[in-house]
């Protein structure tokens, strides 16, 4: 469980690195470029950071309002998200060379369209999950935690990213065919996972 100082220090350091480096852009046109810029990392890192205090875009919301975005609210975030989400599906396969992919938007330059992928590389929420730890906590679980419902939110947003409804996100197969690319513990991971959210919280 992350504490609220832990929280406070993760959004401090994203404001120095990506806020105040754009201080002298039109306030519209930077709030969209953040975005675009920022939506993985607030998907792989800051969503699953404050995952537990309230509506994660209604955190982002605020946390932009402090730092001078005035005109934004909850909804506003989730608009923009989902702009990003569907430019990325949009985009396909037109990955960046960085290590961390960025999407970042220039004047005059033409995006490539390409037809949609299921999965951008790099950029999985499920990048650095131990299958095996998640499978071990799962199974002897007493009650849905916090670190529970992380790993549940980081195999749902891999699960958007892929495009798969909701039938399909709970549906082993479609877990085991998508690990036989990742891992071969990822299938067992989310099967005591899934076995654990019936349990304590009851289907979806």
């Amino acid at each position: 469980m992350k504490t609220t100082d832990e929280v406070a220090l993760k959004l401090s350091e994203w404001m120095s690195e990506k806020v105040l480096e754009a201080a002298r852009v039109e306030k519209k046109a930077k709030l969209t470029e953040l975005f675009r810029s920022n939506y993985d990392y607030w998907n792989q890192t800051f969503f699953p950071l404050i995952r537990g205090q309230g509506s994660a875009h209604r955190q982002l919301a605020e946390f932009l309002k402090a730092v001078g975005y005035g005109q934004v609210d909850e909804s506003y975030v989730g608009t923009l998200m989902n702009r990003i989400k569907k430019e990325r599906e949009t985009k396909g396969s037109v990955k960046s060379s960085s290590p961390t992919p960025k999407v970042q938007a220039r004047p005059g330059v033409v995006a490539v369209v390409t037809p949609p992928v299921a999965q951008e590389e790099g950029s999985s929420p499920l990048d650095g999950m131990d299958f095996v730890a998640v499978k071990k906590a799962s199974q002897e679980a007493v009650s849905w935690t916090e670190e529970l419902e992380g790993y549940w939110g980081r195999f749902m947003a891999q699960a958007d990213t892929l495009g798969w409804n909701q039938v399909n996100k709970l549906n082993i197969m479609s877990w085991s065919d998508y690990g036989k690319n990742v891992s071969p513990n990822l299938r067992f991971a989310f099967i005591n996972l899934h076995n654990a959210r019936k349990k304590f919280v009851g289907e979806q």
